[in-house]
């Protein structure tokens, strides 16, 4: 399978998606920044798809700001791991995850893969005109070390009960701001 490794990466101003990537292997974005991307036309900061395939996603140390759409639209059937990334002020949600990739002809959740938001560096999902972070999983959820705050409605919505398939909801209220 494919591995598609962003790192260092600025993509600031554009008209549509900041960040776009379609690929059916692992996904890796370290020091990836996307701010003020289709004010106007309503595109993600950072918009990842992997569902076609067995690919994990490991974001790390990145930022998607002041999008017109998502910050980070991210779709897969495995593993989604975040350390260390800023979700402000986009036009909805500060960061979709969907790895259950719910099918209504047969209501299963076809994913098999958990969430993990965490690691040793802070989550920031405020001031998102949706949800500060939205995940629809059947694997485990587990979150530590964020902070979701100020958006126009949730700041943590997390649905992990699909037909023959759910696990674990771990929230671990680890961070504090700065003052």
């Amino acid at each position: 399978t494919n591995t598609v490794l962003l790192e260092n990466v600025v993509a600031d101003n554009n008209d549509n998606h900041g960040i776009h990537i379609n690929t059916a292997g692992n996904v890796t974005l370290k020091n990836a920044f996307a701010d003020s991307n289709s004010v106007v036309n309503g595109y993600d900061g950072i918009n990842i798809t992997n569902t076609n395939g067995t690919g994990t996603i490991s974001i790390t140390n990145s930022s998607s700001t002041n999008s017109g759409g998502k910050g980070y639209f991210i779709q897969s059937m495995k593993n989604v791991m975040i350390n260390g990334i800023t979700a402000n002020e986009n036009g909805e949600d500060g960061v979709y995850i969907d790895n259950c990739q719910y099918d209504y002809g047969s209501s299963l959740c076809l994913g098999s893969g958990s969430v993990t938001i965490g690691g040793n560096l802070p989550n920031q999902f405020s001031d998102n005109d949706d949800n500060g972070l939205r995940v629809f999983s059947g694997g485990a959820v587990s979150l530590s070390y964020f902070n979701a705050d100020d958006n126009t409605e949730s700041g943590i919505y997390i649905e992990n009960d699909y037909p023959g398939r759910s696990g674990n909801v771990t929230i671990n209220l680890t961070y504090t701001p700065a003052i």
